[in-house]
């Protein structure tokens, strides 16, 4: 029983889709080992750049992601946006 509580890997209990909005200025490469860290331990990523419209976190009053990353040094022009 102890050898099975120690495989077990924290996730999420709220979901496993994540958003990560990157500014366009940043290079995706740079934060590879973080992104493959998350998509090793099951998360689903969701790329989009701080400039596009679509895809949004929330339509019709429902979250459609279950977390959100933000990798945009210029976010309070960015912010309108995301919802």
């Amino acid at each position: 029983m102890l050898g099975l509580a120690a495989t077990v890997v924290a996730k999420s209990s709220t979901g496993d889709s994540v958003l990560v909005v990157l500014d366009p200025s940043l290079d995706k490469a740079g934060y590879s080992t973080f992104f493959q860290g998350l998509t090793d331990k099951g998360y689903n990523l969701t790329f989009r750049s701080s400039k596009e419209q679509k895809p949004t976190i929330i339509e019709d009053d429902v979250a459609q992601y279950s977390h959100v990353v933000i990798f945009a040094p210029d976010f309070k022009s960015a912010h309108s946006y995301l919802y």
